[in-house]
């Protein structure tokens, strides 16, 4: 493994270049397109790095073995004859580096969309789970590391394990006990709780899907992503998203909605919060507790509220380049109103990056 150290002169422009050029056009990616952010990224980090060479053939392997399994953290996707393919990874990736012939990539595309239909058939043919509190659990943790599973029968059994898991830790988040569920808390909520956990696993498989690209600009910035860990822990790749979000998340001044969202016991999106003085709050039509039904910016479809996270669905709406949001809020007693806000610049301190040091 190389040197982790970079000289400070080198860490600035690191930390500039890398955030600024080093991204994905973020159209669709193919062999050609990521064989040449690959090897730009290659060279920068060799250029840039103390001792600037290129990858070994043993941190190839390692990048194969990091970018698999963070394709797949949870083991729920790859079969164990995958490593048929990763296996001719390293030297591949290892060659890419000068003669620049990645179509190989296009053969990891293909496996991974393949995979992710046949894990998403798996779990939607999932029966409902049944429970004997009274017994020993064995809930589902991650997989040992590049441990895949060595038949469809014995993913299978993995996805039910899993379903199980996320129902029984949704009842867990409910209840109002710090260290048991309580059997009536998951008699009372279990059509609920296994609801919210089977959305849950689609979503899984489906923002991979739906990713901003296709999956094949999903596979290329995970490999380039673990590629630039390899030189160094401490530096990432920004694909033009991620880069986008976080030069507008160090902003003091930045724009906003005025409001934050979270979910409720029955895992329907609320109005968790209103900024004093905001966008929401000087509308005087949106509370506290309003469930909210619709998200839909004035340039674009409305968001997924069952697949997106509440983190995520609020990194959407405060990053937006759209000075319009409206939203479809519906009241405690049941009516619904459709409410358009502007978005305003408010100080966020929080935000303000106060100093910094070079090594």
């Amino acid at each position: 493994m190389k040197n982790l150290f970079l000289a400070g002169r080198y860490l600035l422009a690191l930390w500039i270049i890398g955030c600024t050029t080093l991204s994905l056009s973020g159209q669709t990616t193919t062999s050609e397109s990521f064989c040449r952010e690959f090897q730009s990224l290659v060279k920068f980090m060799a250029y840039f790095h103390v001792e600037g060479n290129d990858l070994t053939l043993k941190e190839m392997n390692s990048l194969m073995l990091n970018g698999t399994e963070a394709l797949d953290p949870q083991g729920l996707i790859w079969l164990a004859e995958d490593t048929v393919l990763f296996n001719r990874l390293p030297q591949v990736l290892f060659d890419a580096q000068k003669e620049g012939n990645c179509r190989f990539f296009d053969q990891l595309v293909s496996r991974y969309q393949k995979r992710l239909n046949e894990s998403l058939n798996i779990f939607e043919s999932l029966s409902e789970p049944s429970y004997a509190l009274d017994d020993t659990l064995i809930l589902y943790g991650p997989e040992r590391r590049n441990s895949w599973a060595h038949s469809p029968e014995a993913l299978k059994k993995r996805w039910a394990r899993y379903l199980k898991d996320q129902i029984l830790r949704q009842a867990y988040q409910e209840t109002d006990s710090t260290d048991t569920i309580q059997p009536e808390a998951l008699d009372e909520f279990a059509e609920v709780y296994e609801e919210i956990a089977r959305q849950k696993g689609v979503c899984k498989i489906q923002k991979i899907r739906d990713h901003e690209g296709g999956v094949a600009n999903y596979i290329s910035e995970i490999m380039l992503k673990e590629m630039t860990h390899l030189y160094d822990p401490h530096s990432t790749y920004f694909p033009p998203t991620d880069k986008r979000n976080f030069e507008k998340a160090l902003s003091k001044d930045s724009y906003t909605f005025g409001f934050e969202l979270g979910r409720n016991r029955e895992g329907q999106i609320e109005i968790a919060r209103l900024a004093p003085g905001g966008p929401a709050w000087k509308s005087q039509e949106i509370n506290v507790g309003d469930l909210v039904t619709e998200i839909r910016f004035s340039t674009g479809l409305p968001l997924d509220l069952i697949c997106g996270s509440v983190s995520a669905l609020t990194s959407e709406i405060e990053t937006t380049d759209s000075r319009n949001l409206t939203l479809e809020i519906q009241k405690a007693i049941g009516l619904k109103k459709m409410v358009t806000l502007l978005k305003e610049m408010m100080s966020v301190d929080e935000n303000t990056l106060d100093s910094f040091i070079l090594a």
